[in-house]
């Protein structure tokens, strides 16, 4: 029989009705709700859904001062460029990560809270620092953050580099005031599928400033009361309307997104201190320890008949007599030192464990776990002072960041001044991770390092290239290069690093960043990429969804009253400050000379996994080593590993409690689907596969349906609609396009098909024994071999032209073979043969037998190594094999369970992918035009277009265009669903961007 491999994906194409038309019993009851079911992009939206694409800016302000929100055009990135490096194209992609900073989730309801003092930093004569003591949104923060990783998770990919993001990193100030109910709701926020109660004290009672209801009786008038203003209220002068039902909206239950990838923790002065600047086991005089104020029923409120001027005058309104107001206590507003803070990432359902926190002791500084092949190495610093808010770097933490700075370092310059070189030590680029901007590390007394020993220690080593921080609310990159003339500079060379500090979630404009790496011609470029919240632009389109309440707070916060005016009482420009100074501390493509030679692809082997027949636990193999992972696997299933095109390598298996799980290599890992899980058919495997494009698909047999599901690089579970044959698994490949993928199973009718993620399915009408799995396995430049035991015994398997080759080769019953290709397109398979031992044959259909006996139930795994290809097999003693291309066979000593399969990843080099290119076009004359008419113009000449949302300055030559392709799409589109911006103002055409 010979199927087309063409005919195969133009049946994909044409919908799973068409594909299950034939045999009835191969569609599931859920098939129509399946097909309903928008199919997640893999690889997420990338630039898209970044500013690159649209900003949301504030509009002009109306007679009261109150700004709506409106959509702008996307920024490009900016060459930041002051050490004058060579401008080069990016060849070598090394990493790209989140990050966000001070989310500063709240609980508003709390004793501790002192908005009180708030209305003293109001616009005037000498006001207070006291400003973030309240906001008008400040109860609606948990849906803030929930939108902001919502908003990432979508992202899922650099926008530049098109690398999945590795992970976020969070630069501290998760929460606003050292509490465990606001440590708990930011971490399963972050982790997603939580439940998130935003609520605190009496679920029945709103006990906030914001609710008043005759609890604050003086003083009330400072603050905004959503439901009805009160008599004397400014902030109705202001623009602040009534919004009646938005309280009880913000405390109703709801579940969290979750990033969608291993996240990072770091320590802030929120984290640490009572609102960022008092100690938690403070005490105040003649009355309560503040531990004891946090979870019982004492609220401070004063009302200030005017305001102190000096320490003295605060002194008297103290000694008048602090009010204070009777609440419903909570145990859950306990404060938290930092041994308990760093302990509660314990509890986590994201990744990894412990979010870099060891979890024991008060350290809560740490590197992210490295292998030898990662060029980029991460340091997460804790600048926090013990009773300021101001940063520093306690002695003992400074002599370990000098060693770990040491340790990946072939030359440095030492305090001495003198250049040291260690020409065996492995350089690797080094990115800091910390809360506070150096500026801000001011604490450098009691032996405390401040921004002045911070600065020079990271100069003296030229392999520091970043940092990234917080702490200041506010988007701003600055280059810290070493001086020109300087010892230093003669040492170690032109270069420096950058310290790039991302906004707050709190503050207006609620942003965060994607940061990429890339390399080519001996310069670093570090791409910053801001991140709006994901939701919609009107911030009073209701209270009904998280994402509408996101959308109030964030028009809220422009328009907070000690923001929108400077200190004079003059409106302040909101497109500015916080938002960042200008565009190049926004999007920014930051150069740096590279330290030292970079290669342009590293060979990486890949490792293997297996379940252990003595322990029923997972095990990694690496060469001729295995190492548990202490993962419980389900009794008669394999695992499945598979390697990115960035060296990184991701597992998945059944757990043995029947839910399907995953495994990488920095630690992470965990149960997929959230607090239910995803359960798996019992005594069946899932499949994992690495996409050209970015990121890990997983397939698998569902247990409640029977039928072939998967889940993308965002976490998304999605059920394709085509039942499996009980007892059997799924194999998965990546097709050459980058985004999609190949999947071969046993159908319930007893017979091989062949999906893709786009839905429907492909029979073939070839039988397979019952418990059969088939293999499949994709060519470099296309196509793919999907290899399988028929009904007869025999070896069979489908071509990369679609033939169905037969050799003639009996296989032992109840195994399964396995496939492989190399880069030159050439392919193995690998199988029991009916004689017990191990075999491989290639696409001529000729075996070679190696001798070696298997297990009587064994299923070998073949992979390509840098050799040629390795299989990795269950020798006949019970005990793991690996057969190197050499023809070596390396005795492990593991036990490997009975009727398990390992599974080995393939060896691969790293490379970048190409550049994005540019078009020139010539573009038609579209004065007079409407933005419908202007757009079928632009497609007219071969542009497709997204939504035209804004006309703006020609910046081009008239008459042409230079407009970023899309590497996935044709070669005359756009990046889809762009805004595209023009002009119609000169008449001889417009410029097209992005």
């Amino acid at each position: 029989m010979t199927m087309s491999r063409r005919k195969a994906l133009k049946t994909f194409g044409a919908g799973t009705a068409a594909a299950v038309a034939g045999p009835a019993l191969i569609a599931l009851a859920s098939q129509a709700d399946a097909a309903a079911q928008p199919i997640p992009n893999p690889t997420g939206v990338g630039a898209a859904g970044t500013t690159l694409a649209k900003t949301v800016l504030p509009d002009a302000p109306n007679a009261l001062g109150y700004r709506k929100l409106k959509a702008g055009p996307g920024e490009p990135h900016v060459l930041n460029n002051p050490g004058k490096f060579p401008v080069t194209t990016p060849a070598t992609v090394l990493a790209a990560f989140g990050h966000m900073s001070d989310l500063h989730i709240v609980d508003d309801q709390s004793p501790l809270r002192v908005e009180f003092v708030d209305h003293l930093a109001d616009p005037g004569e000498d006001p207070w620092p006291t400003g973030s003591a309240y906001r008008p949104h400040e109860f609606l923060s948990t849906q803030v953050v929930d939108a902001m990783a919502r908003a990432l998770r979508k992202i899922g990919r650099g926008p530049v580099t098109r690398l999945p993001l590795g992970f976020t990193a969070v630069t501290g100030d998760a929460v606003d005031n050292a509490q465990y109910n606001e440590t708990r709701w930011y971490i399963d926020l972050l982790d997603g599928g939580r439940y998130i109660v935003p609520n605190s004290g009496n679920p029945a009672l709103e006990q906030s400033v914001s609710g008043g209801f005759g609890l604050f009786p003086a003083g009330e008038k400072f603050f905004w009361h959503p439901e009805k203003a009160k008599t004397g209220d400014v902030h109705p002068g202001l623009g602040f309307g009534d919004r009646p039902g938005l309280l009880a909206a913000a405390r109703k239950q709801f579940t969290s997104t979750g990033l969608g990838m291993p996240w990072y923790a770091v320590y802030g002065n929120h984290d640490a201190l009572i609102q960022g600047n008092v100690p938690v086991d403070f005490d105040i005089l003649f009355l309560h320890s503040l531990k004891w104020v946090a979870v019982n029923d004492w609220k401070l409120f004063k009302t200030f008949p005017k305001v102190p001027d000096g320490i003295l005058d605060w002194w008297d309104v103290v000694e008048d007599g602090v009010d204070a107001i009777t609440v419903t206590p909570d145990p859950y507003r306990r404060l938290l030192f930092r041994e308990q803070f760093v302990a509660e990432h314990l509890a986590t359902a994201g990744f990894p464990l412990g979010h870099g926190f060891a979890g024991s002791g008060k350290k809560a500084y740490y590197a992210v776990p490295h292998g030898p092949n990662d060029i980029v190495r991460y340091i997460v610093l804790d600048t926090t002072s013990e009773d300021s808010a101001d940063g520093r770097v306690d002695d003992v933490q400074f002599k370990w960041l000098t060693q770990q700075l040491i340790a990946n370092s072939s030359r440095y310059m030492n305090p001495e001044f003198e250049l040291v070189v260690q020409p065996k030590v492995q350089d690797k680029l080094f990115v800091i991770f910390c809360h506070h901007t150096i500026l801000t590390m001011s604490n450098d007394s009691d032996g405390n390092h401040g921004a002045a020993d911070v600065l020079d220690l990271l100069r003296r080593f030229p392999n520091v290239i970043l940092m990234a921080n917080g702490h200041t609310h506010r988007n701003e990159v600055k280059a810290h290069l070493r001086e020109v003339g300087t010892k230093v500079n003669a040492l170690v060379g032109d270069g420096g690093f950058w310290e790039v500090s991302a906004a707050s979630h709190i503050d207006w404009p609620a942003q965060s960043r994607t940061i990429e790496i890339a390399e080519g011609g001996g310069t670093l470029s570090i791409f910053t990429t801001v991140v709006d919240i994901d939701a919609p632009l009107n911030g009073d389109a209701g209270n009904g969804t998280p994402a509408l309440l996101a959308a109030t707070a964030r028009e809220l916060a422009v328009n907070d009253p000690q923001e929108r005016l400077d200190e004079d009482g003059n409106p302040n420009d909101m497109t500015v400050g916080r938002r960042g100074a200008n565009s190049a501390q926004r999007n920014s493509q930051l150069l740096l000379k590279t330290p030292f030679p970079l290669p342009k692809s590293v060979v990486v082997e890949g490792p293997g996994v297996l379940q252990d027949g003595a322990t029923g636990n997972m095990c990694i193999v690496s060469g001729g080593s295995v190492s548990s992972l202490g993962l419980g696997m389900a009794a008669g299933t394999s695992p499945s590993i598979a390697m990115n095109a960035t060296g990184e390598w991701q597992a998945t298996f059944q757990a043995n409690n029947g839910k399907l799980w995953y495994r990488s290599p920095s630690g992470q890992g965990g149960q997929l689907g959230g607090i239910a899980g995803i359960v798996v058919a019992p005594s069946t495997s899932p499949s994992i596969a690495a996409l050209p494009a970015g990121g890990f698909v997983i397939a698998y047999q569902a247990a409640n349906t029977g039928g072939l599901c998967f889940v993308s690089p965002s976490w998304m579970n999605t059920s394709l609609g085509l039942g499996m044959k009980a007892g059997t698994s799924p194999s998965i490949a990546p097709l050459a396009n980058g985004d999609n993928c190949v999947i071969a199973m046993q159908a319930n009718d007893g017979t091989l098909w062949i999906a893709t993620l786009a839905g429907g399915g492909v029979p073939t009408g070839l039988a397979m024994p019952a418990g059969a799995s088939p293999t499949v396995g994709s060519a470099p430049n296309g196509g793919y071999v999907v290899a399988f035991q028929g009904a007869d015994g025999n070896l069979r398997w489908l071509n990369p032209a679609g033939d169905l080759v037969e050799p003639g080769i009996a296989m032992r019953a109840g195994t399964n073979p396995s496939v492989a290709f190399n880069a030159a397109g050439d392919y193995r398979i690998a199988f029991q043969h009916q004689s017990g031992v191990l075999a491989t044959v290639g696409p001529t259909g000729s075996m070679v037998t190696t001798g070696q006996p298997m297990a009587s139930a064994a299923s070998p795994g073949i992979a390509v190594t840098a050799a040629g290809f390795d299989v990795l097999f269950q020798h006949s003693d019970g005990k793991l094999r690996r057969l190197t291309a050499s023809g070596q066979v390396i005795a492990t000593g593991a036990a490997v369970a009975t009727g398990a399969t390992p599974s080995l990843s393939a060896a691969l080099a790293l490379t970048l992918p190409p550049p994005v290119a540019k078009k020139t076009y010539n573009v038609p004359d579209l004065i007079g035009m409407t933005p419908d008419q202007a757009g079928a113009a632009l497609k007219a000449i071969g542009l497709r277009v997204g939504v035209i949302s804004h006309i703006a300055k020609c910046i081009e030559a008239p008459g042409t265009i230079v407009a970023p392709q899309h590497p996935d799409a044709g070669p005359h589109e756009l990046l889809p669903d762009s805004p595209v911006h023009f002009t119609v103002e000169t008449g001889e055409g417009c410029v097209i961007t992005k």
